[in-house]
């Protein structure tokens, strides 16, 4: 650029007369931005018109040789990738995916080339591209850029292309309170729906599983656990019998393994140090499978409904096929007006793996699995595996099934089945005041408001080497009545709680109401184990006055790192006096 297309204007800005003119140096300044600029505007519309054009794509069936070639200037400044694409398929987009991964390794860079796929909309929330970390390298970044009405994203030279986990966030979260119902009933309104299940039936005794047994017929059984609890299989209970899910011959040893289970406690990954009594079984007819697959529907926050979720690899733990191999979970989001429909059904079912004449099957099954979600108001059904036997025929093995608690006003049929037995005694008592809780195997209580200051608090406990006893939210609209409850449902177990921290920031939680409660909960309880309070927000000096002319030995800490730091050292020397057989009393300035 010469010194004169300098002086006449650079990067859209024109010098009229009388205006002060920019030194040479800021104008060169100015002109080498706005050329970077508009290459990085070209490079974006190149990808945008590239990526917007299905047609423009490679097809399926052809390979990198026969594709289009990027060019290589183009792949040099490599940085920019469309995130969400009106009209392309999972299948199209991971034509995509595969062909641009293609280009970069030609290129001579890293394979670092990322990409979201899925049934996209025109418009998308960016939570869609879902990543977790790899277990060696835990410096992800990314950086989102709008353009034209869609998302690029820039990866950084860092990320792992294996850490990119192609399914929208948040489709393995739950709702924090639901029913969960037990195998038997979840089978059994599969049934209902002219779902195919294996033959089965529930004992609530040995005699009565030895009776299923002979009921069903045939040679082989499986003998299930009935718990509201995952990892059965690789469990144990305390009878000594090993794994809660059982292949057996004869109703004799159907018999048999029912007497070690039923008034047995199974403990898994899931149960905790407490484990769950198993008061029935499952007696189910053994079917040879050819082919296993994984299907579940629940509802995911980006799409704002239902997702379906399926994989070729089912009979497994789908997190670890997740973390594994992630280009096998396909994922398809619904749109409530419209539903599944036949063709949504057997695409679903051909990027599962279903062939030929179990294509059909697995594709009216979907559809029954559907409108079963939609009309139980279900949070989550989950059927693993979803197979395939040696006959040909499309079977629901096994179903998990989560219903939204606040549909118990027209589901009563489905929640009159609710086994309170299996939940935690704490749990129910803190449902019925609105409370969040969920006993844990520490010896720290904690109340928060709040799920996420709620985590924290717990992580920051973990990082100062305690343990937290539980998690407790009492949410943003607490009453006095409902933070002494909670007071009483920390310190059920004295013997295991040896301090508590209370971490409240009040925003529509008053700190008042708060402080009240404590004051109520400690005289009533008469309670002698340290408390550690931290109250910041809304009526924060009322808090602190009514805790201090409670004359009460309870400690006050503004910093939340120094309260956590606090009430680790105490419930320490708690512990260390508990092992002792000595007994401490505190003495806690206000």
């Amino acid at each position: 650029m010469s010194d004169s297309e300098i002086q006449a204007g650079v990067g859209g800005v024109d010098l009229e007369d009388g205006e002060k003119k920019l030194s040479k140096k800021e104008l060169g300044k100015l002109a080498r931005k706005q050329k970077k600029a508009e290459k990085k505007h070209q490079y974006q519309k190149y990808w945008y018109d590239k990526m917007s054009t299905p047609e423009s794509l490679p097809s399926a069936a052809g390979s990198v040789d026969s594709a289009q070639e990027a060019p290589n200037k183009l792949l040099k400044s490599k940085r920019f990738l469309r995130l969400a694409v009106a009209g392309c398929s999972h299948g199209e987009m991971d034509q995509i995916y595969e062909t641009l991964t293609q280009w970069e390794r030609q290129s001579g860079k890293k394979f670092d080339l990322l990409i979201c796929t899925g049934d996209f909309q025109a418009i998308r929330n960016y939570g869609d591209l879902h990543y977790m970390k790899s277990p060696d390298k835990y410096k992800n970044l990314m950086t989102f850029y709008k353009y034209y009405n869609g998302g690029f994203i820039r990866s950084s030279v860092k990320m792992m292309h294996r850490s990119l986990l192609r399914v929208p966030g948040n489709w393995l979260l739950k709702q924090s309170r639901n029913l969960n119902l037990q195998e038997h009933h979840g089978l059994s309104l599969l049934d209902r729906q002219k779902i195919q299940v294996p033959p089965c039936g529930v004992a609530n005794s040995a005699e009565e599983a030895y009776q299923q047994a002979k009921n069903i017929g045939g040679k082989d059984y499986v003998v299930k656990a009935q718990v509201l609890a995952g990892g059965r299989g690789k469990g144990k209970f305390d009878s000594g019998l090993e794994g809660g899910v059982q292949i057996v011959f004869t109703p004799e040893e159907a018999r048999d393994k029912a007497k070690m289970m039923i008034g047995a406690k199974l403990f898994t990954k899931q149960t905790g140090n407490n484990g769950i009594l198993c008061e029935k079984v499952l007696i189910c007819k053994r079917l040879f499978t050819r082919r296993e697959y994984y299907f579940s529907i629940t509802l995911d926050r980006n799409t704002n409904g239902p997702i379906l979720i399926g994989s070729s690899k089912g009979g497994v733990n789908i997190e670890e096929v997740a973390a594994t191999d992630p280009g096998a979970i396909t994922t398809t989001p619904i749109n409530f007006e419209t539903g599944v429909t036949p063709e949504i059904a057997k695409n679903v079912a051909d990027r599962m793996g279903f062939k030929d004449d179990c294509r059909d099957q697995a594709a009216d099954t979907i559809q029954k699995l559907y409108n079963l979600f939609i009309n139980s108001d279900a949070t989550l059904i989950e059927i693993n595996p979803m197979a395939e036997d040696v006959n040909g025929d499309v079977y629901c093995m096994d179903c998990k099934f989560v219903l939204d608690s606040n549909a118990d006003f027209r589901q009563k049929d489905l929640f009159a089945l609710k086994d309170t037995k299996q939940e935690d005694e704490l749990e129910l008592r803190a449902a019925k005041y609105n409370l969040n809780y969920i006993r844990l195997d520490g010896n720290i209580g904690c109340m928060v408001n709040g799920a996420g200051l709620a985590m924290a608090t717990m992580d920051i406990i973990k990082l100062h080497g305690g343990e937290p006893a539980n998690f407790l939210d009492v949410g943003g609209g607490a009453t006095v009545q409902q933070v002494t409850e909670a007071f009483k449902i920390i310190t059920a177990d004295e013997k295991k709680v040896h301090a508590i921290l209370v971490n409240i920031f009040g925003g529509i939680m008053r700190c008042d109401v708060i402080a009240q409660g404590i004051i109520n909960a400690v005289n009533e309880l008469d309670l002698k184990i340290p408390i550690v309070v931290r109250l910041q927000g809304t009526q924060v000096d009322d808090a602190k006055a009514l805790i201090a002319n409670s004359k009460m030995r309870i400690l006050a800490c503004d910093n939340l790192d120094e309260a956590a730091k606090m009430v680790v050292k105490l419930s320490s020397i708690i512990q260390l006096a508990k092992l002792a057989n000595v007994d401490v009393k505190f003495e806690l300035s206000i």
